[in-house]
């Protein structure tokens, strides 16, 4: 899955190698060129335009990746965010007195099956209410209003109810390749139960805190495809948020 995102950092270039014609164009040669200082232009300033269409290249590919493997691209990027999140949460945890990579993979393994394709679709079904079901309008206060509602009242609710089961069985399976013997269902259960009771209002109350603002203004401007790559990015503190819970 991690493929992915590297495969698009390859392609950053593609501008300047393929792209012939029309006013953005580039010849083969222009690295060349910057290199030598031509064009009457500073190297460094040369170096810093091909930076930045290396970058715009990147970023071009990546949304293209978003519309032909929404999935398998949103997966990778939540694997990437939710690790420097858990990452985060380790070295402010005081609690944690040396750094657990096993804890870091349980958050990325959730990250890639559970929440990415969670958002994924919980987005599509948005979508489906809000413009087919309500009839309201992209980008008005009314739709946008809608969209968060849906999100914090419906959403964050259940996903995070099935966060805590979820979270609970692969940290048991996690724990069997270090020696820990696995729990029967009925502990498992047991378990699940006791996060539930001690810890998911807690949760949801943090992550009305958390998500409230970025998600108001996600649905207000940010275009469909991106919306979960939005949302990964404010996820990197809500990963750190999840984690100190979750790991308690």
């Amino acid at each position: 899955l991690l493929v992915v995102p590297a495969g698009a950092l390859t392609t950053g270039v593609r501008p300047m190698l393929k792209h012939v014609g029309g006013a953005r164009a580039l010849s083969v040669g222009a690295p060349m060129m910057v290199l030598r200082g031509g064009a009457g232009r500073k190297p460094r300033a040369q170096a810093a335009a091909l930076t930045c269409m290396s970058l715009a290249g990147t970023w071009t590919d990546y949304v293209a990746l978003l519309e032909e493997k929404p999935i398998r691209t949103k997966m990778a990027t939540a694997a990437v965010l939710s690790a420097i999140g858990d990452l985060l949460a380790q070295t402010l945890d005081a609690a944690v007195t040396s750094f657990c990579p096993r804890r870091m993979l349980v958050l990325v393994f959730i990250n890639i099956i559970y929440f990415a394709p969670m958002l994924h679709y919980w987005y599509i079904f948005f979508d489906y209410v809000v413009g087919k079901q309500l009839k309201l309008k992209a980008g008005t206060m009314k739709s946008t209003a809608a969209y968060l509602a849906l999100d914090q009242l419906m959403n964050a609710p259940v996903t995070l109810l099935g966060f805590f089961a979820i979270f609970t069985l692969i940290n048991a399976i996690s724990e069997v390749a270090v020696g820990v013997p696995f729990p029967g269902l009925a502990a498992l259960a047991a378990t699940v139960s006791a996060k539930v009771q001690g810890s998911y209002v807690t949760a949801l109350v943090a992550n009305w805190k958390v998500w409230t603002a970025p998600q108001l203004l996600n649905f207000a401007v940010v275009p469909a495809p991106l919306r979960v790559p939005f949302a990964n990015v404010v996820a990197i503190l809500w990963n750190a948020v999840i984690s100190v819970i979750a790991n308690k």
